[in-house]
């Protein structure tokens, strides 16, 4: 019985695990994978593209302490946002 339990419990914790898309590196960003179906993502995407244009006027601004932007990069592996 005590067999049966211990695989049933490591079973279950195995099928539960998720693969992490999650990459740290020292004094950089961490990065994270995405799928593209992502529904959060596709909205903010969505979004950016809405606002492109305040980002524009901003970079005019003297007075911006920091702007970013993230581009789509395709290639044979994918699509990255840098």
């Amino acid at each position: 019985m005590k067999t049966k339990l211990l695989v049933l419990i490591t079973i279950l914790c195995l099928v539960s695990c998720k693969e992490s898309k999650k990459i740290e590196r020292e004094n950089e960003p961490t990065i994270y994978g995405v799928e593209s179906e992502d529904k959060e993502m596709n909205a903010a995407i969505e979004k950016a593209n809405q606002t492109l244009n305040d980002f524009n006027t901003g970079l005019s601004n003297p007075k911006a302490e920091s702007l970013a932007l993230k581009v789509e990069f395709a290639n044979s592996n994918g699509i990255e946002h840098m």
